[in-house]
């Protein structure tokens, strides 16, 4: 184990050759460092951790107090993970950060993920003095205490940094920055004082935002004009529905440079987070999204000489490295205090001592060019890519640089362009990922089809409650109690064209929060799931309830369709290769919205083709697959909804197209 005061003496003891002892003020007072910088000093107690190495350029192989012990579950109910510092050195790397002029912010910096990285490559650059351009922001006195000890290692005779408890959402800073860098914390069920309290303070707020969204909008509001943005945050505000005010501030209002896509499980310890990390230029007063060259303007950095001192060294990614698999925390931000807001104070003095105060549904995407598919657009395959700057992809192109196909070892592998503007659309991150030959398909599929919201009612399930009070299901029970307890399906019940009942009951009435249409529910009616994660090969599943169940809110229904189609019909389509490959590559979301599936292109073919649809549908219904296995019905359902869209002829090229995109979502590594 690991004390707090004797570990942090210590450390500072062998960074600066000289002897230190007491507590970690006295340790910073001894130095003559400035203490009146630090009073959460104050707050630290001399707790025992476990030890762990430190990674690479933190002070060697000294060892560190393993924070990431502490209280696990309540940082993951924070939404709390950790950025493993190799990915920091590569997005510097390619990003041209830190730099070579002006003050870098990391609003919840933690134990230093980025903020040593960054210090890192200006020692290498000869960038001086390198610590006082350095700000962090972190509630976690214990936190800022590790980074502070792990900048002192990383940048000896650097100067101090300026890292303050601080909540910066609540509290924004009034000076600005030249990089905002870091990873934000991820959190949905925000306390509602603190939701409406930020709704207060960020233009962006709308519906259930992640907590990350406003720092977001946060960086971007604390950059100078020109200033830099990078942070690993969740793919959401790509994707949600109630993004859409981000994604504008971010995609038209301001200059984005680059998305990195990372892979599926890149935190072990919240699988169904899939994180990006996402690059802009802050534009000048009046917020244009223009692009512009950087050249010449206050503090344009030395991309060349930065980014080399980035992956040189200590931060070096080839594959003769060897991973460490260390991360540092994110940190968050949750304690109450007073408001704060956005103030207008300009750009921070260079290097100075005072710091910050105390659209869907567009056919043919236009703009969009696409490298999606090449290794490293248009490099020859093979070639490995260890996350270098875009130029050295072999892709000047203009345009928002999405890079995707992520390995440990190699960095990214491919890259697609986009279009600023087309990712501001909730589909656009998938759309700008899709091959051109499976675009002219989907634009065929759209040519004289009706959507179908004109064609069906379709709604949501019910809802119990807007709060779970421990308990997933308040009114569910095992058998009925009651004269209004009503048979109730959940979305893992429902497969394709089959229902499995698991003989579950609902307590039906006005005490529900969304009852629904007792009506619909008790009719015929298709459901299908609507939370299905991003990397699952079938978005759509669909079945025909003729039993009259009540669908929960993991389920939509469809219902009531218009002549000439007909329940069956539909559920083939919903069901079949070619719609679900449509749908993936319009959509990329874990939610299955109504609004989605309403613009789900239906055509009405003829009787003979909508038969054949609906005859395989009512065999399919009678057929059960074996867990894993192809189902048998498959093959044939693909090549009659084929017919449907495409016409007559054999359609066998297009089919396995839509299979391949399905078995590599884009945009999921």
């Amino acid at each position: 184990m690991v004390g707090l005061y004797g570990w942090f003496a210590g450390w500072m003891s062998r960074v600066w050759g000289r002897a230190c002892r007491g507590s970690p003020r006295e340790v910073v007072e001894g130095l003559g460092g400035p203490v009146g910088r630090y009073p959460w000093l104050e707050e630290v107690a001399d707790r025992a951790y476990p030890g762990k190495a430190s990674p690479d350029g933190g002070g060697g192989r000294l060892t560190l107090p393993d924070l990431q012990h502490r209280g696990r579950e309540e940082k993951r109910r924070q939404g709390q993970f950790y950025t493993p510092e190799d990915l920091v050195r590569r997005v510097l790397a390619a990003t041209g950060l830190p730099p070579a002029d002006g003050n870098l912010l990391d609003p919840a910096c933690g134990d230093g993920a980025w903020l040593v990285p960054a210090a890192e490559a200006w020692v290498l650059a000869k960038v001086t003095p390198s610590l006082e351009r350095l700000w962090g922001f972190d509630l976690d006195a214990e936190a800022l205490l590790v980074c502070l000890a792990r900048l002192a290692a990383a940048a000896p005779g650097g100067g101090w940094p300026h890292l303050e408890q601080r909540d910066f959402l609540r509290h924004p800073p009034g000076a600005r920055f030249a990089a905002v860098v870091g990873n934000p914390p991820y959190r949905v069920n925000l306390d509602p004082e603190l939701r409406k309290h930020l709704a207060e303070i960020y233009e962006t707020a709308e519906g259930e935002k992640d907590l990350y969204t406003f720092f977001l909008e946060g960086g971007v509001k604390a950059l100078i004009p020109g200033g830099t943005l990078a942070m690993l945050t969740s793919n959401t505000f790509l994707v949600n529905h109630q993004c859409a005010r981000i994604r504008e501030f971010l995609f038209r209002r301001h200059i984005p440079r680059q998305v990195f896509l990372m892979p599926v499980r890149f935190f072990p310890q919240a699988p169904g987070v899939l994180p990006v990390v996402l690059s802009l230029q802050a534009a000048g007063p009046g917020g244009s999204g223009a692009e512009g060259d950087d050249g010449g303007r206050p503090g344009a950095p030395d991309r060349t000489a930065l980014a080399a001192a980035a992956a040189a060294g200590k931060g070096d990614c080839s594959p003769a490295r060897r991973e460490t698999g260390e991360s540092s925390p994110g940190s968050g931000a949750g304690r109450s205090g007073p408001g704060g807001a956005w103030k207008d104070a300009g750009e921070p003095g260079r290097g100075r001592e005072t710091g910050p105060a105390g659209g869907d549904g567009d056919r043919g995407v236009p703009g969009l060019t696409t490298g999606a598919g090449e290794t490293g657009a248009g490099a020859p395959p093979g070639r490995e890519l260890p996350g270098a700057p875009a130029s050295r992809f072999g892709d000047e192109r203009p345009g928002v640089k999405i890079f995707s196909m992520y390995k440990a070892i190699s960095g990214w592998e491919s890259v697609a362009v986009a279009a600023p503007g087309v990712l501001a659309g909730a589909g656009g991150i998938r759309q700008a990922l899709i091959p051109e030959e499976m675009r002219r398909v989907f634009r065929a599929m759209e040519e004289g089809t009706r959507p179908l919201g004109e064609l069906a009612r379709i709604g949501v399930g019910i809802q119990e409650s807007t709060v779970r009070e421990g308990k997933v299901s308040r009114f569910v029970r095992e058998r009925p109690g009651g004269a209004d307890d009503v048979p109730v399906l959940r979305g893992r019940e429902v497969g394709p064209f089959r229902i499995a009942w698991e003989g579950k009951y609902l307590a039906y009435g006005p005490h529900l929060t969304y009852a629904g249409d007792p009506a619909t529910f008790q009719g015929e009616k298709i459901l299908y799931q609507n939370l299905r994660h991003e990397s699952l090969p079938v978005r759509l599943v669909a079945a025909i309830d003729r039993e009259g169940f009540f669908p929960k809110n993991s389920l939509s229904f469809i219902a009531q369709p218009v002549v000439p189609f007909s329940l069956a019909y539909l559920a083939g389509l919903l069901n079949s290769t070619l719609v679900n490959a449509w749908f993936a590559g319009r959509f990329f979301s874990f939610h299955v919205t109504v609004t989605q599936v309403r613009q789900i292109p239906v055509p009405e073919a003829d009787d003979r083709r909508r038969r054949r649809v609906e005859e395989v549908a009512g065999r399919a219904a009678e057929v059960a697959t074996g867990k894993g296995a192809a189902p048998p019905w498959l093959e044939e359902l693909d090549a009659a909804v084929a017919a449907c869209y495409l016409g007559p002829g054999d359609h066998a090229g297009v089919l396995a197209a839509a299979k391949k995109l399905l078995a590599n979502p884009p945009g999921v590594c």
